[in-house]
């Protein structure tokens, strides 16, 4: 919005002739504002679709909004390359596939169990798959094994929300809340969908229930190492 006022306003202002003069400069080779102006420009190829060199008045608010979808989609496009570019995010990209924002941050007010939730969702927490990356020698993905329970399975995210039995009486509230009866014995094959389902889901009943059982299975996994 700036660079369109700049180049509205008369030349004969204090401000216009200083913009000329940095516009001069970077003709010249050096580098000034409009050196970040024109980077700006070339990152989200605006060349491509407009005269950075001038805008039509009865236009610019079309160029401003052009601008933010530009932008915008550029954000998203990066945003995809980066979820399968970091290994952190082997949890967080498998059932978030669309920028916005989560219910669970505008519907649960605790912050303290709303955090165990952004802890999983990010892999901020201390289960051995993620915990594994750090040992020296590296602990290989697949011996990142649950050590708090018999199952020999990888502590992964799906294992401890849904499988691990050193969690299964908190469990059983939150499998209620999901099915709708009593719980049944969520399988390997069905453990990532059910998971992915439930980490994505809408519903503020569950969000809540998922916070709270957490919660709690942070603070009891942290009470047995």
């Amino acid at each position: 919005k700036y660079w369109i006022r700049l180049l509205q306003i008369d030349d004969s202002k204090l401000v216009k002739k200083a913009f000329l003069t940095q516009r001069s400069l970077f003709d010249a080779g050096y580098l000034t504002w409009v050196s970040k102006i024109e980077d700006i420009s070339s990152l989200y190829n605006l060349d491509d679709h407009f005269d950075m060199s001038h805008i039509n008045v009865r236009n610019h608010v079309n160029f401003i909004e052009d601008c933010k979808k530009i932008m915008y989609n550029k954000f998203i496009e990066k945003w995809k390359s980066d979820l399968n570019d970091f290994p952190i995010l082997r949890c967080y990209k498998l059932f978030k596939h669309d920028f916005t924002i989560e219910k669970s941050l505008l519907c649960i007010r605790d912050y303290e169990i709303r955090k165990c939730l952004t802890q999983l969702r990010l892999s901020s927490h201390k289960l051995r798959i993620e915990m594994g990356r750090h040992s020296k020698p590296k602990t290989l993905e697949g011996e990142r094994i649950c050590q708090h329970c018999d199952l020999n399975q990888v502590e992964n995210v799906c294992h401890f929300v849904l499988q691990c039995p050193l969690y299964t009486a908190e469990r059983i509230p939150l499998l209620v809340t999901i099915l709708g009866e009593e719980p049944q014995i969520i399988t390997e094959n069905d453990c990532i969908s059910t998971f992915n389902n439930l980490l994505s889901t809408d519903n503020e009943t569950i969000l809540f229930s998922l916070c709270k059982f957490l919660s709690k299975t942070f603070k009891k996994r942290d009470a047995t190492v």
